[in-house]
């Protein structure tokens, strides 16, 4: 898969103070993204503990296959549980829940297991764009520049998830294009924003 150029909205006092020039430990200090790839998880497991029961009261139908990798890449844990319904009856169900390693990697906001780091290589060329902002016209630089993954878990690399998500390479000595805007005169403040479409997809 080819990855989707990364945008940056950049507003930092650090990076106006001086000249236009913008090097690559500025933009390094303005990312400082932690975790930017996530392995999401279907909406219906997202909150644990879950409980997914043997007689398919599922939403969705749930692969529970997908999430049993989690649990052999020791993210979750699992237990089997017998529930006695109000009618007498048995009904079977087991239990998921993250593990010490899993609320490392966990996200709630995501909804997933996210890791990795963004690592900028270099910055190889500036130039003036006219920009509206906040309904006023800014005079802002665009920033383009190469970046790679770092600090990729080895759970991340394990080749069953491919089977359930679309994924850039996790090769860390590969390069990818991105492009930042640097507005001026600073807002006082910074952000990072990632393309709408997510790194990492369920197929």
């Amino acid at each position: 898969m080819k990855l989707k150029t990364l945008l940056m909205l950049l507003c930092g006092l650090s990076l106006v103070a001086c000249d236009n020039n913008i090097n690559k430990d500025e933009l390094q200090s303005i990312i400082n993204n932690n975790q930017p790839l996530c392995y999401s998880l279907p909406e219906e497991v997202r909150p644990f503990p879950k409980d997914i029961f043997d007689d398919n009261i599922v939403e969705d139908n749930l692969n529970d296959e997908l999430v049993d990798i989690f649990v052999d890449l020791n993210l979750l844990t699992k237990r089997k549980l017998s529930i006695t319904k109000l009618d007498g009856s048995l009904t079977y169900a087991t239990r998921y829940r993250l593990s010490q390693e899993g609320k490392t990697y966990f996200n709630p906001e995501k909804g997933g297991f996210c890791f990795g780091n963004i690592k900028v290589n270099d910055v190889y060329k500036t130039e003036s764009s006219p920009t509206r902002y906040n309904q006023r016209s800014r005079t802002s630089r665009l920033v383009y520049y190469h970046y790679s993954f770092s600090d990729i878990p080895d759970w991340a690399k394990d080749k069953r998830l491919t089977q359930y998500y679309i994924t850039p390479s996790l090769n860390t000595e590969r390069l990818y294009d991105a492009k930042a805007i640097h507005y001026q005169p600073s807002l006082y403040f910074s952000s990072f924003e990632v393309d709408k479409t997510p790194l990492i997809q369920l197929r």
